[in-house]
């Protein structure tokens, strides 16, 4: 067998845009109504260990997919994957992939009625969990197999994993508050199509991990949280890893938001969000005085395929309460698009400073960007956003060691990028760029960058 193919969960409809096959065999194609009408079409498929050795050795695995029209070109992204392409008899695409990875078919160069393919590595559902000694007459393991679930809010608890089997559909939220060594995996989708707008309390994020210490979020799919998606608040060593979020709803929608935490890792993800794919953020609203913030810190994102509908790209900020923000880095990423919606505020990768503290030791490393309507980067201090005034200290506050190195910027219309302190106390400085490509021009200046800088700049170097 070359690949594990998940069964359809019951009653999930099927895209009526695509049809499609791996290896020759046909594959479910997921299809639920996009934000401008349309529909967003996607195949979630994972290697056997027959397949991960294939394409260890070099081989490939084929993929055809049917568009029910006629188009006349087609292309698979981000380009990064190097995946070649043709186009058969006007409707059906063919191409190989070498890879686990998150892909997007273009079709006649349109962002519109979409086509992921998700190929993953081997699924291994998790062994019952020893539980804990004070869990003992509670279930450690909690399995959705094939098939439309509606368990509303799940809570787990220290010690316990939620396991979304291939081809379940869970239509509901997971919470957990002080839990420790939790999991929630497999293959399944997490959908909050149903929550009405406003939602309650308990809705407003698919996934909410709080106070929570070595927790991992690997392998599924989340559609459609109301609010934002997933947010780790407060927490201590988290991994998210192979996590899939699509939100089409109107909606604020970032995707994954580690906020006041220490120790996470965001990795092999894709996020296609209505506001930022990631956003690392301050948020210690449980400390009223500033000094009582906590610290915020050792934040890993790495091989994102995102795609931003609304706000950032990516962003460190808007909130930034917290005693500290550092040591974050974002490498290796590709933005298939980023939208103009928020204006010169938002960029593809963005530092925002709402709350006077020190940030510092920023890095963006890798990044490439496949189509921004917004301004490649910003990195400034602010009294409020969007109507969310900042927390002014007497200290003041500052963004410093700011790297952006090995940046593309394919396409786009031309935008300006800007830094901007407020006064002599909260400024931007040590700002580094190296190696910026834009629009296929090296960036050596500020001009080709076409960068303002305001007077509480200083600092900024071109490599």
């Amino acid at each position: 067998m070359a690949l594990a193919l998940p069964p359809a969960a019951t009653n999930t409809k099927r895209s009526a845009e695509y049809s499609a096959s791996l290896d020759g065999r046909p594959v479910f194609v997921h299809g639920y109504c996009g934000f401008a009408g349309g529909t967003v079409s996607f195949v979630s498929v994972d290697l056997d260990a027959a397949s991960e050795a294939r394409l260890a050795a070099g081989g490939a695995l084929e993929f055809r997919v049917t568009a029910h029209r006629l188009v006349d070109q087609v292309s698979v992204r981000p380009l990064s994957a190097d995946v070649a392409c043709t186009l058969e008899n006007e409707t059906t695409a063919v191409f190989k992939i070498t890879r686990p990875g998150h892909y997007f078919v273009k079709w006649d160069d349109s962002f519109q009625l979409p086509f992921y393919l998700f190929v993953h590595p081997p699924c291994v559902p998790p062994a019952e969990p020893a539980p804990l000694p004070s869990d003992r007459a509670s279930n450690a393991l909690f399995t959705f197999g094939p098939g439309v679930h509606k368990p509303g809010q799940i809570r787990l608890r220290s010690g316990q994993t939620l396991y979304l089997a291939p081809g379940a559909e869970v239509h509901g939220t997971v919470i957990a508050e002080d839990a420790s060594d939790i999991r929630i995996c497999g293959r399944g989708i997490l959908k909050g199509s149903h929550i009405p707008f406003g939602g309650t309390k308990d809705e407003r994020y698919m996934i909410c991990l709080r106070r929570c210490k070595r927790a991992v979020v690997e392998g599924i799919t989340v559609i459609d949280g109301f609010a934002w998606n997933i947010i780790a608040h407060h927490c201590d060593d988290v991994v998210f890893r192979w996590v899939k979020v699509i939100t089409e709803r109107l909606w604020s929608t970032d995707g994954i938001n580690p906020c006041a935490s220490r120790h996470v890792l965001i990795e092999d993800c894709f996020v296609r969000s209505k506001d930022d794919c990631v956003a690392v953020k301050g948020l210690d609203w449980e400390h009223p005085d500033p000094r009582d913030w906590q610290p915020m810190h050792d934040i890993t994102v790495r091989r994102l395929v995102g795609w931003s509908d609304n706000n950032n790209g990516v962003v460190v900020g808007a909130e930034t309460r917290s005693s500290e923000i550092c040591r974050i880095l974002f490498e290796d990423c590709d933005f298939l698009f980023v939208s103009n919606t928020c204006g010169d505020q938002a960029a593809a990768l963005t530092i925002t400073a709402l709350d006077d503290t020190r940030v510092h030791d920023i890095a963006f490393r890798n990044i490439r960007v496949e189509y921004s309507l917004a301004p490649l980067v910003n990195v400034y201090l602010t009294n409020e956003v969007f109507d969310i005034p900042g927390t002014r200290l007497p200290s003041g506050g500052v963004i410093e060691n700011i790297e952006f190195s090995d940046i593309t910027l394919l396409e786009g219309p031309s935008r300006r990028s800007f830094l901007c302190g407020l006064d002599e106390k909260r400024l931007v400085r040590d700002v580094r760029f190296k190696n910026l490509v834009v629009r296929g021009q090296p960036v050596s200046d500020a001009a080709a960058l076409r960068l303002i800088a305001n007077p509480f700049v200083r600092d900024v170097s071109f490599a």
